[in-house]
């Protein structure tokens, strides 16, 4: 009997817990993203989901693809980086795709749909056309941000789609390993690249083997991308909580890379800020990103 009462007790507990960080902790934000139903569309025999925030607006909007990382979820991608707080404040709409067993094949990384060659590229695209049948969009400005494992697959499909994106903010990533490289030849959109000094995956200057991954160090991805768009000499600047990397004769910002004091992780986490606030590592990657149009 008291085993029963200790056991109702917890779970009195357990729900008075979980009803006070829905009331107390989550914003309206986080609710309406956490609570919308997923979309879904079969790609290549599969089913496949997504979710989408601020939608259903009046006008043509801009349209946020959020790529989480590997082992990760959209929810997570969306609750750590305020990319949901984000496209409201702005006026954009975002999209949310799930990778397969929490990964996206980024050619060379990662895990299960990597191994398994899944169609992410078809995924991203029918996901998009999806959107477009429901929606107001302006094609002219798509834009990819991706974490890790999505910024491999955002840096992919640069290559892969050119017509399509506007620009992508890479986080936390690097455009190959030591035995691949993945090919950007066709890519034409501007590139925010976003790394850590701390980052024990993706190192800044330095190869690194850890936990079966041996990512390209992070100048080495940034110098892959000068050298594909043609830039010179790099310099550097500092941007309050960041280092900012620019090349001198990119007059039109096509390559930009920001180093954090941060390990692999989102830099400026919402959790360390207030819940309705979006982390100035979001914003700034925002201030980057809405000024680029594919028509440009």
């Amino acid at each position: 009997m008291r085993f029963i009462l200790v056991l109702l007790i917890l779970l009195l507990v357990l729900v008075v817990t979980f009803i006070a960080v829905l009331l107390f902790v989550l914003t309206p934000a986080d609710r309406r993203m956490l609570f919308s139903r997923s979309e879904s569309i079969v790609v290549d025999g599969a089913k496949r989901n997504y979710k989408l925030v601020n939608a259903n607006g009046a006008d043509a909007r801009p349209l946020i693809i959020g790529l989480h990382g590997y082992r990760d979820r959209p929810e997570w991608l969306a609750a750590y980086s305020g990319l949901h707080l984000l496209a409201e404040q702005e006026d954009a709409i975002l999209a949310l795709p799930q990778g397969k067993q929490q990964s996206w094949n980024g050619s060379f990384c990662c895990g299960w749909a990597w191994q398994n060659n899944v169609a992410d590229t078809e995924f991203i695209l029918e996901m998009i056309t999806a959107i477009e049948r429901e929606q107001q969009i302006d094609t002219s400005r798509i834009y990819l941000v991706g974490f890790s494992n999505g910024g491999i697959l955002a840096q992919k499909l640069l290559h892969e789609q050119p017509q399509v994106f506007a620009a992508s903010a890479s986080v936390m990533s690097g455009v190959g390993d030591s035995e691949n490289i993945l090919d950007i030849s066709n890519a034409q959109a501007p590139l925010l690249l976003i790394n850590g000094t701390k980052d024990n995956y993706v190192p800044l200057a330095h190869p690194l083997q850890t936990n079966d991954f041996s990512f390209l160090p992070a100048f080495d991805t940034s110098s892959t991308w000068a050298e594909h768009y043609g830039l010179g000499e790099r310099q550097s600047s500092q941007k309050g909580d960041y280092t900012e990397y620019t090349w001198a004769d990119d007059t039109d910002q096509k390559l930009v890379q920001r180093i954090y004091p941060t390990s692999h992780r989102w830099p400026e986490w919402r959790l360390w800020s207030m819940p309705g606030d979006v982390p100035n590592s979001t914003q700034d990657m925002w201030e980057f990103l809405q000024s680029k149009r594919l028509d440009e």
